[in-house]
């Protein structure tokens, strides 16, 4: 696990539309908020989503922080090569 990233992943067994942008406004988005509450500092919340609708609802929150939306694509190609490299240096000190 890592302490600056975290990824949720559901499972939609309900196969229902709104079932994994519903958890991320109602749950995960504010658990952060929760968490910065607490005197830690929250720092950049990027959302990774070709979802215009929860785009508005994330940005909505107010808990993003400066954070961007950010298209899958681009999220693969560039910004998972990044933190990996981030994470290995990281790790090799």
């Amino acid at each position: 696990p890592n302490s600056w990233v975290q990824y949720i992943i559901t499972s939609g067994i309900n196969k229902e539309k709104d079932r994994a942008d519903n958890y991320i406004i109602e749950e995960a988005l504010p658990e952060l908020r929760d968490w910065d509450c607490n005197n830690h500092e929250l720092g950049y919340v990027h959302l990774i989503t070709a979802d215009k609708e929860l785009s508005q609802r994330a940005r909505a929150t107010g808990v993003m922080n400066g954070g961007s939306i950010v298209y899958p694509p681009k999220f693969w190609k560039q910004y998972l090569p990044n933190l990996q490299r981030t994470q290995k240096r990281n790790q090799d000190v």
